[in-house]
């Protein structure tokens, strides 16, 4: 079957892609490569080597019957992710004996994770059906079973399966570390909920991860979770809100006793603003402003079962040179009082001089996105339904660790070789 022409709306089978596949791999010099490059890479193990005859469309069929059933994928993704982790390791990322910066930390540490919907390779919805207009016969579409609107940034409703990637880089390389679904049910809790079900499994094997880049989707509960049980920083914008007047508005975080030069006790009122901790004072005028505090020091605290942030910030000068320390996370007192501290206040907050630099890893997982996207004919997945789309997203990630595993090793043979 020919390319389907550019700007049809047609859709080439998904077996047209096995046929090509068979056919590249069948070349006898393509499999005699693989079966070379293989045999050297397990010299001493031949039951890794590959057999004379090259890979067939049936051996791609029975693969996809087999990783696709849910418990074989289960195990498939458990082994995926241990690996991916141990490359991970090895390009020099989490390193749990490294050393790290809490007030400043380096962009390596920080995973990189985004929400992805993949458009269904049938347009069509369940239930809708045509009529065949020379017989009259009428049958339903093809349409995916799992796929359901989802909301993108910008509030676009985009139509597919969605799936959060979570990924690390370095400078030259990068590693997909997980996936999960959105599965889109009452309960599920969304795209950060799919988010946070990849951060249970993955804080536990990365002891010297320090925390993740994300957009708005992560909110003040997630965040604040992200502190206390795994002891990241999540990283991310503040949400617009405009009070009445059209002004972002300040948030009372809590009051704090300051002793002054004199000896005398002033008590401070504490405020947030667009994520940054400050002080409210009057212009000579009388008119109130948000005067912001320099933050000077992050901590953490390491507690029996929980981790504790706190930020240490310089007063202004007439306080007597005094710091001002603030927990990060939120306690009983907060919620009686209905404060969701972590969403109002940050540890590194979008005007923060440090938040620049790590943000912007954030890109990749937009480049991620797209590197996905491009790998799909027409932008549309391979297979239907959402098992066999992540088995698929599993595969892409195999391929993108195997090849920056190769680029990886090749880079150290040449340093040594030096």
């Amino acid at each position: 079957m020919g390319r389907v022409a550019r700007g049809t709306r047609a859709i080439r089978p998904p077996g047209s892609f096995a046929r090509r596949v068979e056919a590249e791999i069948g070349h006898v010099e393509v499999w005699s490569f693989m079966r070379r490059t293989v045999k050297q890479q397990f010299p001493d193990d031949p039951a890794m080597w590959l057999p004379k005859a090259p890979m067939r469309r049936w051996h791609y069929a029975h693969a996809c019957t087999y990783l696709r059933d849910p418990a074989i994928l289960a195990q498939l993704k458990t082994t995926y992710r241990e690996e991916a982790r141990k490359l991970a390791v090895e390009l020099g990322l989490f390193g749990e004996d490294a050393p790290i910066s809490w007030t400043h930390p380096e962009p390596g540490p920080f995973m990189q994770a985004d929400g992805k919907v993949i458009t269904p390779l049938y347009r069509g919805r369940r239930g809708k059906t045509v009529a065949n207009k020379e017989t009259g016969e009428i049958r339903e579409v093809r349409f995916d079973p799992d796929a359901s609107l989802h909301t993108e940034g910008g509030g676009n409703a985009v139509f597919g399966n969605k799936f959060v990637i979570v990924s690390a880089r370095t400078e030259h390389d990068r590693v997909l570390l997980d996936v999960e679904r959105e599965a889109g049910m009452k309960g599920d809790g969304g795209e950060a909920g799919a988010a946070m079900r990849c951060f249970e499994r993955l804080a536990p094997t990365l002891p010297g991860a320090q925390g993740v880049n994300y957009d708005k989707a992560m909110r003040g509960k997630h965040i604040d979770r992200g502190m206390r049980e795994f002891g990241w920083l999540i990283l991310t914008g503040v949400h617009a809100v405009k009070d009445a007047g059209g002004s972002t508005p300040e948030w009372h975080v809590e009051n704090a006793d300051i002793q002054m030069p004199d000896g005398s006790v002033k008590t401070l009122e504490i405020f947030a603003r667009d994520g940054a901790a400050g002080l409210k004072e009057l212009t000579e005028t009388g008119e109130p402003f948000f005067l912001p505090l320099e933050r000077i020091k992050t901590e953490r605290r390491k507690d029996a079962d929980a981790f504790r942030f706190y930020n240490v910030y310089s007063l202004p000068p007439e306080y007597g040179g005094k710091d001002l320390r603030l927990r990060l996370s939120g306690n009983e007192e907060d919620e009686s009082r209905g404060l969701n501290r972590a969403e109002h206040l940050r540890a590194i907050p979008p005007s923060d001089p440090d938040f620049p630099g790590l943000f912007r890893r954030r890109n990749d997982a937009e480049s991620l996105n797209r590197g996905i996207e491009d790998s799909f004919y027409w932008t549309r997945a391979h297979s239907v339904g959402a098992v066999a789309q992540e088995a698929d997203l599993f595969g892409f990630g195999l391929g993108l660790n195997a090849l920056t595993w190769h680029r990886h090793r090749k880079r150290r043979s040449l340093a040594q070789a030096a």
